[in-house]
């Protein structure tokens, strides 16, 4: 579960996450780059303008950096709730996101990113699996 960007207690319950701030006081996000090594970071989220997925990808240069991404965003609800997530799909060339599932983040969600490692006939075979042609 620790790997997919839920936070644990020492007895194994799930637990939230305290609010984080940036320097300048404002809500942030996390994000949690997976390329053999783990890459995190804050990215503060401004009142005035909404944060995307998009924005994020786009901003950090991640499908150039990384070529063809997985992208899961983990959502805390309530402290009794285990977190939501929510997973990112591409479009077939893997370059862009699909406007339906381009969420605008919220304060301590965060954004797992690591390197789509499968093939096209891997893909294909999923997109059979659900009916999808």
């Amino acid at each position: 579960l620790k790997a997919a960007g839920y936070s644990m207690d020492d007895k194994g319950a799930m637990r939230t996450m305290p609010p984080q701030m940036s320097k300048d006081g404002l809500p942030t996000v996390i994000l949690d780059i997976r390329n053999g090594e783990q890459h995190m970071e804050r990215i503060p989220i401004r009142p005035d303008k909404p944060l995307f997925v998009e924005d994020v990808v786009n901003d950090a240069k991640l499908i150039d950096r990384l070529g063809r991404i997985k992208v899961t965003v983990v959502r805390e609800t309530t402290p009794a709730s285990p977190p939501v997530r929510m997973d990112v799909d591409f479009d077939s060339r893997g370059k862009k996101i699909m406007q339906e599932q381009n969420y605008a983040l919220q304060p301590n969600d965060r954004l797992i990113v690591s390197k789509d490692d499968t093939t096209w006939v891997d893909r294909a075979l999923e997109g059979t699996r659900f009916g999808r042609k």
